[in-house]
């Protein structure tokens, strides 16, 4: 079973529109980079060659070569905020693309090229599941009335259909994990269901049904679990929890202010994205702060392989005024923080990366505005 969890960016959708028609992403043929590539970050020069930028140019002493392999069709309209594969040659990314308003895309990277796919109008993607390589869902949000209805759309014998029936009405479903297609939780910002306590949302392969949380905040966006045995659910003012199994029970993490996603290691270990711009962990005792990240910062997803092998993507500020913005990924090695990639921008404009996966240790891929993705070759 593959695992992939969850988060959406947060700007109003004028300011990302203005971005998608920045210099935020490249324009290099797709192409995948060999393994053997050295460390850097990769641009392409006028005739369409990989440049890489030096630890001496850069000032960083990258861990992996990034290399763009950006959709070529109408890409700067398009947010990609999620992506998940099986190999280089069987990828998928999932998020929307403004045509007056928004539209659910989904694309598939067949180790030459993109597939573009609009799934459906009125409609955004945020995060994807996968429990195979035929058997995928992904969450986003629906307007077609007063509140945005949850909406869940689902890859089986190779089309995406919707299955939102039975989810409550909500701002966007923010993230999705599960272990089977029959045992899939989703957590998010829920309106208008009659709950006291902050509730997700299970399905059981046939109906979605509600479940109530011993937290007291109704927005509780972000799951991830180790087993069917080991979940954690995360939301605004600091609010974890936690099912071992049996109950689920409030999590004391030390944090006040909002999460913006959580990553649970395969061990149990969890890190947290708190208020964009911290990240806590759990080594399965006791949270703590991390070292090393630097300000001002946005930070929206968060991966890795282990917890000496973590990455997370989102923004920084360039000059500190918050006029103009440049996409970052952020890796972690255990003992503190260090800048992996900075997506430079010249413009006062606003880009960002909003998700982040890997095969494995050595391939690990984030996605942004733009149509932006970047392939890392990773040491």
């Amino acid at each position: 079973m593959e695992r992939k969890k969850n988060r959406v960016g947060r700007l109003s959708l004028v300011i990302l529109l203005i971005a998608m028609s920045s210099s935020c992403s490249g324009s290099d043929d797709g192409g995948v980079p060999d393994s053997g590539s050295d460390g850097g970050s990769a641009d392409t020069d006028a005739d369409g060659d990989a440049d890489t930028d030096s630890e001496t140019d850069t000032g960083f002493d990258y861990k992996c070569f990034w290399q763009h392999m950006d959709m070529e069709e109408d890409q700067f309209n398009v947010h990609l905020s999620d992506i998940w594969g099986t190999s280089l040659s069987d990828i998928w990314a999932v998020g929307r693309k403004y045509q007056m308003y928004d539209h659910s895309v989904v694309c598939h990277w067949d180790g030459t090229q993109w597939e573009y796919q609009i799934i459906d109008a009125g409609s955004s993607l945020c995060r994807m599941f996968a429990v195979n390589q035929d058997d995928i869902f992904a969450v986003g949000g629906k307007k077609e009335s007063a509140y945005p209805e949850g909406y869940v759309v689902h890859y089986f014998n190779g089309e995406w259909n919707e299955i939102s029936d039975g989810i409550p009405s909500s701002d966007g479903n923010y993230s999705i994990w599960g272990t089977s297609s029959d045992n899939l939780y989703i957590a998010g910002r829920w309106f208008e269901i009659g709950q006291e306590n902050g509730p997700i949302v299970h399905f059981d392969g046939e109906e979605w049904s509600i479940l109530s949380l011993p937290t007291s905040n109704m927005a509780m966006k972000y799951i991830d679990g180790s087993s069917e045995n080991d979940i954690f659910v995360a939301g605004f003012e600091g609010e974890m929890a936690h099912f071992d199994g049996e109950s689920w029970a409030a999590m004391e993490t030390g944090a006040s202010e909002d999460f913006g996603d959580i990553w649970v290691d395969d061990s149990g270990e969890v890190f947290a994205i708190v208020y964009d711009s911290q990240v806590l962990h759990y080594d399965g005792v006791e949270w703590s702060q991390t070292d090393g990240l630097p300000a001002p910062l946005g930070l929206y997803d968060i991966w890795g392989t282990s917890p000496q092998n973590v990455y997370a993507v989102g923004q920084k500020t360039i000059d500190g005024t918050g006029e103009g913005q440049m996409g970052i990924i952020l890796h972690y090695d255990g003992m503190e923080w260090r800048i992996e990639y900075l997506e430079e921008n010249t413009l006062p404009q606003w880009c960002y990366l909003s998700g982040i996966w890997g095969l494995d240790e050595k391939d690990v891929f984030a996605v942004g505005t733009g149509g932006t993705v970047l392939h890392g070759v990773c040491e």
